[in-house]
């Protein structure tokens, strides 16, 4: 069958598990369109963290203790990687452009430490050093040494989001050359690309 209709032919569907024997159909075989069902299907977007919910998953995760929770969402909205949207504590959090890159960045150059199993046994072990069943050097230089290789490593090859923009095809309404889109803790902004001069 040649083109985008779809056919229905005279066979009962089988049932789970049960093989069923298509008709014989040869190249150039007429087919006859019985019935045409358009359907639509639309996804949602999972709902946006509120102070409750993301607590709630932190919980669920494993991931900081009560006393901390207050702490943490303080200081994702004090360094400005979300903000809230609505009134009050109701309301939910956005991602900013500054947390979408920080996220990417820490992604890419520290996948073990944003990994959450990570988060959830590093706790565990801090945990236990507290309860003085283990030894926190023996933690912390188990921890030390991946992370001071990953960190040389970003040093050399991450590169600064504020030395970098991005190509536009906007022009600078002073001195017609074309401006760039640059990142600051305040958001995106377009930059000339002969600034300082300009």
């Amino acid at each position: 069958v040649t083109g985008v209709q779809t056919c229905a032919l005279p066979i009962s569907l089988p049932k789970k598990d049960e093989d069923v024997e298509l008709p014989d159909i040869g190249v150039g075989t007429p087919l006859a369109l019985q019935q045409l069902v358009p359907s639509q299907h639309f996804t949602k977007a999972p709902a946006r963290y509120t102070e409750a919910t993301l607590v709630r998953e932190l919980e669920k995760r494993g991931i900081g203790r009560p006393s901390t929770y207050a702490a943490i969402i303080s200081t994702i909205q004090d360094r400005g990687y979300v903000e809230r949207l609505g009134k009050g504590g109701r309301g939910s959090f956005m991602a900013t452009a500054l947390g979408i890159v920080v996220t990417d960045k820490l992604l890419g150059h520290f996948p073990s430490i944003m990994d959450l199993g990570f988060t959830r046994e590093m706790e565990e072990e801090l945990d236990k050093i507290a309860e003085a069943h283990l030894d926190w050097q023996k933690v912390v230089g188990d921890f030390y040494g991946p992370f001071a290789k990953d960190l040389e490593k970003a040093k050399k090859t991450m590169a600064s989001t504020k030395a970098v923009g991005e190509k536009t095809d906007v022009v600078c309404p002073d001195c017609g050359a074309p401006m760039e889109k640059r990142l600051s803790k305040f958001g995106y902004y377009l930059r000339c690309t002969k600034a300082p001069e300009c």
